[in-house]
């Protein structure tokens, strides 16, 4: 008798595992970035600053509790490299990721030279953050999720207006990643 309720407890984990795997949140950050410009004055064509949307999804299930999120916006003149501070858990805001749902986080203004510049390649325009967040399901651990994109300014003159504009994010070699993943790649 005693086996077989070791064996029903044990049937009973799994499923209680299966049902968390495939139901908790799941948060992560989209490069299908978009940008917006502002102009120095109403009605003008000389474009100030850029500012991004960056999408926030959750593919799971359940909605995530808890959830803490930041994006940064730096402009370097080389690749950031493995040894670089990404800021990891601060300034956190507090933010809601519903199930099966996009939010956006609205960068920082970044000056129009400086997406410009990222054409000629003087300048590398780095979008990256963190997000951490719990589950519905008691007991689960704290999730976290870490993104780093290269912003590429591809088509069109950042300065000005008039004309079509086209960006590009790409994933940067490091700080893409979720849960312990994130601890093995980067433990800052």
């Amino acid at each position: 008798m005693s086996g077989q309720l070791k064996k029903m407890g044990e049937s009973n984990e799994i499923s209680y595992q299966a049902l968390v795997s495939s139901q908790r949140a799941f948060v992560f950050f989209s490069p299908e970035t978009k940008q917006f410009y502002l102009t120095d004055k109403e009605g003008s064509t000389n474009i100030a600053s850029w500012e991004f949307f960056i999408p926030i999804k959750n593919s799971g299930s359940t909605p995530a509790k808890n959830l803490k999120n930041h994006v940064f916006v730096e402009s370097l003149p080389q690749i950031i490299t493995s040894d670089f501070n990404f800021h990891d858990l601060e300034n956190g805001e507090p933010a809601t990721a519903n199930p099966q749902d996009t939010t956006f986080y609205q960068t920082k203004s970044v000056p129009k030279n400086t997406l410009a510049d990222t054409k000629t390649g003087t300048t590398h325009l780095y979008i990256y953050g963190w997000a951490t967040y719990n589950d519905v399901f008691k007991g689960t651990p704290q999730r976290m999720t870490k993104f780093c994109y290269e912003m590429h300014a591809i088509l069109g003159d950042f300065r000005d207006a008039r004309g079509d504009k086209e960006t590009r994010a790409t994933l940067c070699a490091i700080h893409n990643c979720a849960d312990d993943d994130c601890k093995a790649q980067n433990p800052n």
